[in-house]
């Protein structure tokens, strides 16, 4: 047998082992396939979705094998997750082979809908190739989604400063996680969310942490019986990525600082609480989004590309 993805067992040892003897030597790039490593040892993935790690091994090839433990090549595959059918995240290998990409391309299969998922620059001449050589009728992002990764150290995750709820004459802020009385309203914010997100997003918010400040206010006109109503303000939550997603304000309570608080927040809990690597991932463009984070305490650690891939006949 030549150069294949050898499955890794899904088990808390052989995912230490991962992270331990290969993960940790090609920091910071390593850090997004680190974090899906440690929710997959803690068993946090939600049951209904199928997620497996592989690595790239050439045992017949001494100096190949030897190159792959310095250079590595991991690829995730989720089955489904909240943005697609089949999503594809990776670790490339910093200088990728003709071999390491024919590999690849035997591997990945390509008679299905499937997404390339914050992919880094080392791949994205390969997998623009591989995507047109497979026809891709998806043409929309040839050459991807450019978006940007960042991080915080979970030390200084876990210092910040997170603002208490309040109250005043007025209303009351508060925080909570996401219920699934909150699931349509988060979606209905999220612009990519596909078919089958709602369902895959009632999952998420059962296994891995959600956050959600809302305004409470009385019930003036009545409609509400004289209850108190409660409005979500801003939302956002772990995806089965590793990163926060669906970051979102709406519209009557922006420019408060909200997104702010609530992203502290959910970054403390999550260094505390899980510790795994603070990630989130924003568009380029999004400047208000990245200028957020910073604030909080993020920095960008790589640059990626997002690829969507539909096949010429299904």
């Amino acid at each position: 047998m030549g150069p294949r993805f050898q499955i890794i067992p899904y088990t808390k040892e052989s995912l230490q082992l991962l992270e331990e003897h290969v993960l940790v030597k090609r920091l910071p790039e390593s850090l997004h396939i680190l974090t899906l490593c440690r929710i997959a040892s803690q068993d946090r993935f939600s049951k209904k979705i199928s997620v497996q790690f592989y690595k790239y091994t050439d045992p017949t090839n001494e100096e190949c094998l030897r190159k792959s433990e310095a250079d590595p090549f991991i690829v995730c595959i989720q089955r489904p997750n909240i943005h697609t059918q089949k999503g594809i995240i990776m670790l490339p290998p910093q200088n990728p082979t003709p071999m390491h990409i024919q590999t690849f391309d035997n591997f990945i299969g390509w008679d299905r809908d499937q997404a390339f998922q914050c992919i880094q620059p080392s791949f994205w001449e390969p997998l623009q190739k591989l995507c047109q050589l497979h026809k891709n009728l998806n043409n929309d992002n040839s050459l991807g989604i450019p978006g940007i990764m960042l991080a915080m150290d979970n030390e200084q995750a876990r210092q910040l400063n997170v603002p208490s709820t309040s109250t005043s004459e007025d209303e009351e802020i508060v925080y909570r996680s996401l219920n699934q009385d909150d699931v349509q309203t988060v979606v209905s914010s999220w612009k990519w969310a596909a078919p089958h997100s709602e369902a895959q997003i009632r999952e998420t918010i059962q296994t891995l942490p959600s956050f959600g400040l809302f305004v409470k206010t009385a019930d003036a006109d009545g409609e509400n019986g004289g209850e108190t109503v409660e409005h979500m303000a801003t939302c956002v939550m772990v995806s089965p990525l590793g990163a926060f997603n669906i970051l979102h304000t709406f519209d009557n309570y922006r420019r408060r600082g909200f997104g702010g608080m609530l992203m502290k927040r959910g970054a403390k809990e999550v260094a505390t609480q899980l510790d795994i690597p603070c990630l989130a991932e924003v568009e380029v463009w999004n400047d208000a989004s990245k200028t957020l984070l910073e604030k909080v305490g993020y920095r960008e650690i790589f640059q990626t590309r997002w690829y969507f891939y539909e096949p010429p006949c299904k």
